[in-house]
């Protein structure tokens, strides 16, 4: 199966994106995503659009649940296709490609062969925390071959902890030996209960008096408490009938006093406060009525009396502008002083740098320079002949802003080529003397030595390691073995012969053991249950015992159906000898009825003693009989006693013989069990004991085989030794080395070769570094000349265009750029003091112009509106400030008068809705007291007071009447009013408190009597409760089988785990027998992949219990490392190897599911990493696999190292607006 498209129709933080899936055969399609892209929200989307969205989720903070939905496109290893579409919800969650057509449940599940959620999760999905949680579950669990399979191939990255918890509930309900465990404790704890029942005797005559005297105290006590409830009942009714009787004398007075009152209308309660408020209301009314009247008349006498200018104050406008422009005459009459000697002060400066810099501009005697310039500026005189000569010689020296920047950019690059020149000349310098000290260096070397024989003989001896080391500590280590070998052929038990011997010997097989161990512990087991049951037995026996003893004890010999047999087989024979007597008339012999007679006298036949004998056998008969049926119990126990007793002797009597036909079975089973182990001339222990002898022998034999290889190994390593040693004394004798003594440690000779080696290596490294700085040297050397030729052109066009650029400021040509830069600050400030000048020229011109036209407006304005004012209109006369102030004085005076007679209109239009407003308020007001005297049924207004008190007092007797029926209602507890009033008026007060000491002593009586009762109930209690053998018997039973049921419930739970530990144990060897060739050859190699080298591999071991266990194999091959030596990160990637390793091998026989794979590489350096991704490339050659990342290095590495026409790079673009995301 493959996916083929994903599209995000509404999921998450997407609207209408697509991933588009299909490229490639199958593909590694790499989905990036950097973070907040929504790069988790796919992952989601995928899984989700396979097996369901969620009733919760966490995907709808764009969409609500009703509208999310994700599109999915499948194709079966067949071609086959399916596009589907999976909505939120409860029912039709999965949708044809239409969006509306329900499709069915199991569509899906058939294009994954019928895969789970869980099982598609934990098989086909891996995500960085089960990779860590996977490597942590390798490490604690040590190794074990099958568990790390099992493992990995089921994606169960709990194993580890799952089996560790079936122990520990194991134990916790169960263990060999153990008190604690809850099994433990109950077995515990039901023995001890069935003892108890056991020994618990039961007084039956003694129990039953007290339980009789309990019972009658029990009686007596129940009808004391009736008698003590009515007593108590009764007084506190007589308590309450006394209380009522005051409340109901003063119910009758208030009755009355409402009677008296007769009809009252009832006023609501804010009766009073409304006509209070409404008479106040009336009375300002009036009052504000007859004010705003009075006040009407004199607002009207004070506006006739105020006239206002309206002439001036339509020239408003004008006189706003008048103030404006007086403020601003005064202002330039202020500042025109400043502004002339400002214009002094700029021409002065002028001309001063001009005389400065460039005397040479100026004409004319320096005496008339002075006189001009020193000259006062009349009032009103132009100034522009004074600026006339400085203007124009400005103008010559004015630079425009693309000169300045000439001049400043010439200046800088002038100085950088003058830096350029001095530095360039020093770098030839300087080079030169670097060539000649290198050459002269390079000529002193010696001539090259050839070294790649001895380069080659050393590099072989290295890679042999320290042999002189390997070497000793080969031969101690075939001491120590050979040593090890004589100990524990010495230590091994029973054994006295030679190593050759035991590994000759031909020794029963482990099978054979067990066989035997088996049979051996059927017996013990036969024993066991036979000892059990013995003691069971036997336990019976006393039981029945002690049941016929009990018997007795309490009241004699127990009669049986055999005694009455007995004694009605006597009195039928007796009555046969009579009846043969009185049919023969012939008395019987002495001899026939002598032992029917009356016992212990001598037998005298006669008529008389033959009846005498049959009444005595029958009334015995009848006896026997009647005692039977009154004692049927007993009887019934004692024949039960009697069965027991006999059923157990038989049992007895059958395990005596099941013990001895086992003892001899026991026999001949040890006597093959010598002869299976005769040939070695040993007396055989136990099974177990010689199992553990065949596992000695085992090591032993292993250990004799590991000296072989170690002496093979030894020669081998002596061999190697020779062989370079030589090799290497050849090598340094040809490159002219003293000779090597025979003796020389290999190590030593490597040293001095190595030494050699690195001797010529950094004279050959010294003199390559010489010629290539020589070169060096040379080339750089040329390139500094050239640049010094290139900065001496572009000095020389430098100075040409300097020449040009200072001209206009009447410089030299080979003026230096500090003086140029000089000069050009000061044309910059000649210029500006020529724009102070101009400036202050300017602002007078003005001042003048506005001050001409402030005094014609003020002219204008006088004449239209105040005529007896005539000022001066010629500029600067004081005449024409006086006129505007006069104007605006007169214009204030105005404004006044007009406001106040506005002010007093306003408040007349006031007074005027004032008397309106009182007017209505005192309609109103007289309404509403008219309607109140309606309510109140009173003609007048003053009579309201009268029938408010009236009112309040029925409306009180109303309410006290209320509160007495209420408490005595109370009082009546329940009982009917008038049957209660009626009980408590007819109460007689002077007998009541007699009445109620009575009932009082009466209680007091009973109280006593009630207690005497409690302590006689209390001690037949105590009594019965001491000798209740029946009750402990019976809480003992009880108790016996709460603990049989929690027993039961603790049995069938250790039951169902131990099971499910065998099964899962099971489970793990099945796998690990199945899945260890294909499986751990494949993790091998991906392993030594992905660890990049550090593991050759992996190999299959066995621990000390011979038990199957993984290590990791250094390179080389010799060294191996168990798991718990490895590092976090080797231990995931080599849960990482087996997981892949695991899929190939289900591909193998199974159609093609995709891999989805989430930022498992976060942790893995950038090396690991590429190797991780090549291993997932490589697999994607027989399945797809969809990788997340959110990381960018991971997708620039996947570029780097899988073939492209494999990996397609999907970009995520966040949240995204409707896309289709490309590859």
């Amino acid at each position: 199966m493959k996916i083929l498209e994903l599209a995000l129709h509404a999921f998450g933080p997407f609207t209408d994106a697509v991933l588009d899936l299909s490229a490639g055969q199958e593909g590694l399609h790499l989905i990036y995503g950097p973070n907040e892209a929504g790069k988790s929200s796919a992952l989601r989307a995928l899984r989700q659009a396979l097996f369901g969205i969620p009733v919760q989720s966490s995907d709808s903070f764009v969409h609500p649940y009703s509208k999310m939905r994700i599109g999915l496109t499948l194709r079966a290893d067949g071609g086959r296709t399916l596009q589907l579409i999976r909505r939120k919800g409860n029912r039709n969650t999965l949708l044809g490609a239409d969006g509306t057509t329900p499709l069915a449940n199991g569509t899906v599940e058939r294009f994954l062969g019928g895969l789970t959620e869980a099982e598609f999760k934990s098989r086909f999905a891996l995500d960085h925390e089960e990779l860590i949680q996977g490597g942590k579950a390798i490490l604690q669990g040590g190794g074990e071959l099958g568990a790390v399979l099992f493992q990995a191939g089921g994606g169960l990255k709990n194993l580890v902890e799952v089996r560790r918890e079936l122990d520990r509930e194991l134990d916790e309900l169960f263990r060999p030996g153990g008190s604690k465990p809850r099994i433990n404790a109950g077995l515990s704890d039901l023995k001890e209960a069935n003892e108890v029942k056991r020994k618990t005797v039961l007084h039956s005559s003694e129990w039953l008096e007290h339980d009789t005297a309990r019972r009658e105290a029990a009686r007596r006590l129940a009808e004391v408490e009736l008698r003590l409830s009515e007593k108590h009942a009764a007084k506190r009714r007589l308590e309450r009938l006394g209380e009522a009787l005051p409340l109901l004398t003063r119910q009758r007075t208030s009755e009355q006093e409402l009677a008296q009152l007769g009809d009252v209308a009832l006023l609501s309660e804010p009766f009073q406060k409304t006509r209070l408020e409404a008479q106040v209301r009336r009375d300002a009314a009036r009052a504000a009525r007859e004010s705003t009247g009075e006040a009407i008349a004199r607002l009207d006498r004070q506006i006739a009396e105020l006239v206002v200018a309206d002439d001036l104050l339509a020239e408003a406008d004008a006189i706003e502008r008048l103030r404006e422009g007086l403020a601003a005459d005064r202002k330039a009459r202020r500042a025109l002083p400043g502004e002339e000697a400002n214009l002094v002060q700029a021409l002065a400066g002028a001309h001063d740098l001009l005389a400065e810099s460039w005397p040479h501009l100026l004409s004319g005697s320096r005496e008339a320079e002075e006189r001009v310039l020193g000259e006062p500026i009349p009032g009103g005189a132009n100034v522009d002949p004074r600026l006339d000569r400085v203007l124009k010689v400005g103008e010559q020296l004015r630079l425009t802003r693309t000169q300045n920047a000439a001049i400043a950019n010439l200046a800088g690059e002038g100085t950088r080529l003058a830096a350029e020149r001095a530095q360039t000349s020093a770098r030839i310098s300087e080079l030169e003397s670097q060539l000649d000290d290198a050459t002269a260096e390079l000529n002193r070397l010696a001539p090259p030595t050839e070294t790649g024989p001895l380069d080659v003989a050393l590099r072989q001896a290295r890679d042999q390691g320290d042999l002189d080391r390997i070497l000793e500590a080969g031969r101690n280590r075939l001491a120590a073995a050979e040593n090890e070998a004589a100990r524990a052929l010495a230590q091994l038990p029973l054994w006295t012969g030679a190593l050759e011997t035991l590994e000759r010997a031909c020794v029963p097989t482990v099978e054979t053991i067990d066989r035997f161990e088996a049979e051996f512990a059927r017996i013990g087991t036969e024993q066991e249950q036979l000892r059990t049951e013995r003691r069971s037995t036997v336990a019976e026996q006393a039981e029945a015992d002690g049941a016929l003893e009990q018997l007795r004890q309490i009241a004699g010999t127990v009669p049986t159906e055999d005694d009455l047999v007995q004694v009605r087989a006597l009195r039928d024979r007796l009555w046969r000898l009579i009846r043969r007597a009185w049919e023969s008339n012939c008395l019987p012999a002495p001899d026939d009825v002598g032992s029917l007679l009356e016992p212990r006298q001598a037998p005298i036949i006669s008529p008389g003693s033959l009846a005498d004998a049959f009444e005595r056998l029958e009334s015995q008969a009848d006896s026997h009989a009647d005692r039977l049926r009154r004692e049927a119990s007993r009887v019934a126990q004692h024949a039960a006693a009697l069965a027991s007793l006999h059923k157990a002797r038989q049992r007895l009597d059958f395990l005596e013989i099941q013990e001895k036909e086992l003892l001899q079975r026991a026999e001949e089973t040890r006597s093959r069990w010598a002869t299976t182990w005769a040939n070695l001339g040993l007396d055989p222990l136990s099974p177990r004991e010689m199992r553990g002898w065949l596992q000695l022998r085992k090591d032993l034999l292993k250990q004799a085989a590991e000296l072989q290889d170690l002496r093979t190994e030894q020669k081998g390593l002596e061999g190697k030794h020779v062989l370079h040693h030589q090799r290497l004394s050849q090598c340094l004798q040809a490159l002219g080395c003293p000779s090597c003594p025979s003796d020389e440690s290999l190590t030593s000779l490597r040293d001095r070769a190595e030494a050699e080696l690195k001797r010529v290596a950094e004279l050959e490294i010294k003199r390559n570094r010489l010629i290539e700085s020589v070169s060096k040297l040379k080339r750089q050397l040329e390139a500094a000349r050239a640049q010094d030729l290139v900065v001496e052109q572009r000095l020389e066009t430098w100075r040409g265009q300097w020449a040009v650029a200072v001209a206009p400021l009447s410089l030299a040509p080979d003026v230096t750029i500090e003086e140029a830069a000089e000069v050009v600050n000061q044309a910059t400030d000649l210029q500006s003091r020529i724009k102070e000048a101009r400036d202050s020229q300017r602002r007078i011109a003005v001042f003048r112009q506005e001050a001409a036209q402030f005094a014609s407006d003020v002219c204008s304005l006088c004449q239209r509106v105040a005529s007896d004012l005539n000022p001066d209109a010629s500029p600067g006369s004081p005449s024409v400030e006086i006129a505007a102030g006069e104007l605006l004085q007169r214009f204030r005076i105005a404004q006044e008068t007009s406001t106040a007679k506005q002010a007093l209109i306003r408040q007349r239009e006031s007074e005027l809705t004032s008397a309106r407003n009182a007017e209505q308020s005192l309609t109103e007001a007289s309404l509403q007291l008219a309607a109140l005297c309606q309510e109140a049924r009173c003609a007048l207004v003053d009579d309201l007071p009268t029938a408010e008190q009236r009112s309040r007092d029925a409306l009180e007797l109303r309410d006290r009447l209320k509160v007495l029926d209420e408490q005595i209602q109370q009082l009546g507890a329940g009982e009917p009013f008038d049957a209660f009033r009626q009980a408590a008026l007819a109460l007689d007060l002077d007998r009541l408190p007699d009445q109620l000491q009575a009932l009082a002593d009466e209680i007091s009586q009973l109280d006593a009597d009630r207690g005497e009762l409690n302590q006689v109930l209390g001690r037949e209690q105590q009594q019965l409760r001491q000798m209740d053998g029946s009750s402990r018997a019976a809480e003992a039973a009880e108790q016996a089988e709460e603990l049989k049921a929690r027993l039961a419930v603790d049995v069938e739970e250790y039951a169902r785990l131990r099971l499910a530990a065998v099964v899962l144990h099971e489970a793990i060897d099945r796998y690990r027998q199945r899945s260890q060739g294909p499986v751990l050859d494949r993790a091998s190699g991906l392993f030594a992949q992905l660890t990049l080298g550090s593991f050759n591999g992996l190999k299959v071991d066995y621990d000390d219990r011979d038990q199957a266990v993984l290590r990791a194999v250094r390179p080389g091959g010799t060294e191996t490392v168990g798991i718990a030596g490895l590092s976090e990160g080797s231990a995931d990637q080599l849960y990482l190897a087996l997981r892949l390793a695991s899929l190939e091998t289900y591909l193998e026989s199974h159609e093609p599911i995709p891999l989805v794979v989430d930022d498992i590489l976060i942790q893995f350096d950038d090396d690991r990493a590429t190797a991780a991704l090549r291993a997932l490339a490589g697999l994607s050659r027989r399945t797809q696999i969809v990788l997340f990342s959110h990381h960018e290095h991971v997708c620039r590495l996947a570029q780097a190292c899988v073939d492209p026409d494999r990996l397609i790079v999907h970009r995520l673009p966040g949240r995204a607006c409707a896309q289709v995301i490309e590859a």
